[in-house]
């Protein structure tokens, strides 16, 4: 089976190419805006090409010819920078490419913040679509382009609104730098409204997906949670912090408490739906991921 990733050198992108490692059923085309320094990262494999994302390279290169499945991965995060609207040209461009060249399914991954973020309860498939940031918007406007083409080229497709990814690196995460302030500092600062935030493990993100690549497209649904339906506050994760790294260290983190307004957001998500498709897959505990972080954290210091 020949697939083509892209954002092969993102968070998501790279863990599930690294996931497809010794899995001889795919041959992989990463597409990366840094073809050269991932070329020499992934140079052992015999299964993996790299190309660079750009649509005149990709128009050109006969391997991308009548693809099993793309998975789109890439998106630009800078909301509101110049680079968003390129971006979005990139992603709309590249669905459309490997549709001309003959792919014969799409995976387009999108995100739970389409939901409405003060939900009571998990988000499901079937609820409303609320779009209250820029991100939202940008991702909807995608689902909405990969639904307009595929239905069109009659090709299978379906768009993943994915939970809230975390792992070692993904600094962008507020759990991250709550680990980074219990190693540094030995106290972590909370300012919580009661607002519950739903984390997905990247490691179980890429076994999702794998399992997904490997499901007969034309059973696909046009949209799918990939998840835990467990959520959490601020609170409940930096005392799973404090402890896991009380058990790593043997040193007690104080958790030190602010005044949190605003409204209650939620951002858990049903996922029984992906599971009829792809069964079960791993489930990292949110001690189990917290631990891998502080792992990482640690292991950068020395």
């Amino acid at each position: 089976m020949r697939i083509v990733i892209s954002g092969a050198d993102g968070f998501l992108g790279s863990h599930i190419i690294r996931n497809l490692e010794h899995d001889k059923e795919f041959e992989i085309i990463g597409l990366t805006v840094f073809p050269e320094e991932l070329s020499n990262k992934y140079k052992q494999w015999d299964n993996l090409t790299i190309l660079e994302a750009n649509t005149d390279t990709m128009l050109s290169a006969s391997i991308l010819d009548n693809a099993d499945v793309y998975l789109a991965c890439a998106f630009p995060r800078a909301v509101g920078q110049t680079n968003m609207g390129s971006g979005l040209d990139f992603v709309y461009e590249s669905l459309n490419l490997l549709i001309e060249k003959g792919c014969k399914s799409i995976i387009n991954v999108s995100s739970q913040s389409v939901y409405d973020p003060y939900r009571t309860v998990p988000a499901t498939e079937s609820d409303a679509v609320v779009l209250t940031s820029e991100y939202a918007v940008a991702k909807y406007c995608v689902e909405l382009s990969l639904r307009m083409l595929c239905r069109r080229d009659r090709i299978p497709y379906t768009s993943i609104r994915m939970a809230s990814l975390i792992g070692p690196g993904f600094n962008q995460r507020f759990v991250n730098k709550m680990v980074q302030s219990a190693i540094e500092n030995h106290k972590i600062t909370v300012a919580d409204n009661g607002s519950k935030f739903g984390f997905l493990d990247v490691e179980d993100a890429a076994a999702g997906f794998q399992k997904l690549l490997k499901s007969n497209p034309i059973y696909w649904k046009p949209v799918y949670n990939l998840g835990i339906t467990e959520a959490y506050t601020v609170t409940q994760i930096a005392i799973t912090i404090a402890e896991e790294f009380r058990k790593k260290a043997g040193k007690v983190i104080e958790i030190q408490k602010e005044i949190a307004d605003g409204r209650k957001s939620n951002s858990a998500i049903e996922t029984s739906l992906i599971r009829e498709i792809i069964g079960c897959y791993r489930n990292k505990s949110l001690s189990e991921s917290v631990n891998n972080i502080i792992e990482y954290e640690f292991s950068r210091r020395l």
